[in-house]
């Protein structure tokens, strides 16, 4: 998403950016690129989901930081004005693309209390993710926070994965005793 961000500034700010930076980005780009012919088995269906969040998500982060700007609104001024409707296009469009995605209907879904732990623990972590970006708003710019933004994400899968291998283990112990 970062050299997505890099794009969006470029075009719409006319930021211009090091020859460092540049040379950063491309090696990211390689990256990504060598890890997805490397690693992983490219359908249609993902691709274009990927190209999706990608790209809207890029979108969200640069308006995130040009609307205030352009309106004088505070960070949780915007916040009251676009929860609304993120929520109400998650509720409308995510149980058709998960539906799209993995041909199983949300409504069918085994809930039982392990599941809704973590649903709610992930609901959690993305409601104070979301209040950091409306925090951080007019103090970064949008690849500036990206960055950030990776590393709070990189903490947050490295506390899950603990949690997951400690129940795991606890589930193991049990099994044993």
């Amino acid at each position: 998403m970062i050299p997505v961000s890099c794009l969006l500034e470029v075009v719409f700010d006319k930021i211009r950016y090091s020859r460092d930076t540049k040379l950063s980005i491309a090696l990211v780009l390689l990256g990504v690129g060598v890890c997805t012919v490397t690693n992983v088995s490219v359908n249609t269906k993902g691709f274009v989901a990927a190209f999706i969040a990608v790209w809207s998500t890029s979108l969200q982060q640069y308006f995130v930081h040009f609307l205030p700007r352009k309106y004088s609104l505070s960070s949780f001024n915007l916040l009251g004005h676009t929860a609304p409707a993120q929520a109400a296009s998650l509720l409308l469009v995510g149980p058709f693309l998960d539906y799209w995605l993995t041909n199983k209907r949300i409504d069918a879904f085994n809930f039982n209390v392990p599941s809704l732990v973590f649903i709610v623990l992930s609901c959690t972590f993305a409601v104070g993710t979301n209040l950091s970006q409306f925090i951080c708003i007019g103090r970064f710019t949008a690849v500036s926070f990206q960055v950030e933004r990776s590393v709070t994400v990189i903490h947050l899968e490295a506390a899950s994965r603990s949690m997951v291998q400690n129940l795991l283990l606890q589930r193991c112990a049990d099994f044993v005793s």
